[in-house]
């Protein structure tokens, strides 16, 4: 599975080039990634991509605003600014970016914030997931994913907006899911820790009111990590 990478700068000639040697970095490095270069932040979707590099000098909507945007969508993707605008630097640390890059440096810099990305990558894979239905192939951002409930051969994805039923085993869904704060409390259902409002007895409840049931060996352990999850916030 590929990467989807997108790079935003109103310079067409910066952005041909930022393209170049981020291309160049993927293939010396065999990670298999995608590269949308865009010249306008509205046309920059919050939730479609795995990485975002960013100008911070943009008309209109400017790459900081756009990076908050990202963050309200519930987006976690890795945000990397490329910009010659070094006095904004702290306001950019609001979006939580993994690199600054200093446009006068970007040959020196950029091949070290891409091995970081790729690192991200390694870590926490990507931040949509590709699933069969039974009408389509398509993508799911991560983020939005409430949990997972088991039928047979057959399991629900529930999000924010909608369910889906996937020709996948709950087993791909543990393997792909666990690294992404997602945690199996029952035998039919694999949840969203950050989706979690609380957990009393045996019971999850979710931000979209379903109360789903805890096995009483996975209760202590799921309290815990629910305990992380309020405090990493």
């Amino acid at each position: 599975m590929a990467y989807r990478i997108a790079i935003l700068d109103d310079d067409p000639v910066l952005l041909k080039q930022v393209c170049h040697q981020a291309e160049m970095c993927a293939h010396q490095r065999e990670v298999e990634c995608v590269f949308s270069p865009f010249s306008s932040s509205y046309d920059v979707e919050p939730f479609f991509f795995d990485a975002y590099l960013l100008d911070i000098s943009m008309p209109e909507m400017d790459g900081i605003q756009l990076a908050m945007r990202i963050r309200r969508s519930g987006s976690m993707s890795p945000i990397i600014y490329i910009s010659g605008i070094e006095a904004r630097v702290f306001e950019a640390l609001r979006t939580q970016p993994l690199r600054f890059i200093r446009k006068p440096h970007l040959k020196e810099e950029l091949p070290e914030a891409m091995d970081a990305l790729f690192e991200q990558f390694k870590i926490y894979g990507s931040d949509t997931l590709i699933v069969t239905t039974n009408r389509a192939t398509m993508n799911i951002p991560v983020h939005k994913i409430l949990y997972i409930e088991s039928f047979d051969k057959m399991q629900r994805v529930v999000t924010d907006e909608t369910d889906y039923d996937v020709y996948s085993s709950m087993q791909f869904f543990e393997k792909e899911l666990t690294k992404r704060n997602f945690f199996r409390i029952h035998r039919g259902y694999l949840i969203n820790m950050s989706a979690v409002l609380y957990i009393q007895k045996q019971e999850a409840a979710m931000r979209n009111g379903a109360k789903l049931p805890i096995s009483r060996f996975k209760v202590e352990e799921a309290k815990e990590r629910l305990n992380a999850e309020v405090f990493r916030a």
